[in-house]
């Protein structure tokens, strides 16, 4: 990939400037953070039972996110299984600890998105105190 003349001068400045060196690196934070958050796709189901037919034919990724406004339920997929970030579940099931720590925190940016949809149905979320992001 070749530097682009406002990313030469951003390294040049960063070079000479801790500051600019933190503001450099907190950009490129957020990019990648965009890029990962950009593979993760949302799935709209009529049913909760539905969403959980598409994962056992694998027709949902892991990590992806699934939608089931009819029931109430929002969620996402660990591995094959999808898991609610919801109060309601539906046919998901619910994580045995809050959402945002599961697997050390592996699955942080599907949990975002998953609360995120949730939030714009206007559906409660599980884990109690979820700071809005």
């Amino acid at each position: 990939m070749t530097a682009t003349p406002a990313r030469r001068y951003a390294e040049h400045l960063a070079a000479a400037s801790p500051l600019a060196a933190a503001a450099l690196a907190f950009g490129d934070l957020v990019e990648a953070t965009d890029a990962r958050r950009d593979l993760i796709r949302v799935h709209h189901f009529d049913t909760s039972q539905a969403a959980r037919e598409a994962a056992d034919l694998d027709l949902i990724a892991d990590e992806d996110v699934v939608v089931i406004p009819s029931e109430g339920v929002v969620g996402f997929m660990v591995v094959a299984y999808a898991a609610a970030v919801t109060e309601a579940r539906g046919a998901l099931f619910h994580l045995s600890k809050p959402a945002r720590d599961y697997a050390g925190g592996a699955y942080i940016d599907s949990v975002l998105i998953a609360e995120r949809e949730a939030r714009a149905l206007g559906l409660p979320l599980r884990d109690a105190g979820t700071a809005s992001i």
